[in-house]
């Protein structure tokens, strides 16, 4: 299914795998998380990537939204943006369970 999405295909250069690293559903939802490699030219520690996040509406198989979460070196915020929005990213603080990831 995602391999013919244009949300696949914008980040697919930086997905770390071809699999999710994690996927759950809910309320008619699925949601499925890849890892992403730092994007280039910026570095970054192996647990501080970036994930992207699909999110998918299971009954008309059709993506919902794909957001970007970056976060922050201290693991307390992160920058969250649509895929093909950057320009309306915001910051979030991360919650204290996120270090147990």
């Amino acid at each position: 299914m995602f391999k013919r999405l244009s949300s696949y295909r914008a980040v697919h250069h930086r997905l770390l795998g071809l699999c999710p690293q994690d996927a759950w559903t809910g309320d008619g939802f699925a949601f499925y998380v890849f890892g992403l490699a730092p994007e280039e030219g910026r570095a970054c520690k192996p647990d501080n990537s970036s994930i992207a996040i699909f999110a998918v509406n299971e009954a008309q198989e059709v993506v919902i939204t794909v957001k970007i979460l970056t976060p922050d070196e201290a693991l307390s915020t992160a920058w969250i943006q649509e895929w093909d929005k950057p320009e309306q990213a915001m910051v979030l603080p991360l919650p204290p369970s996120w270090l147990e990831v």
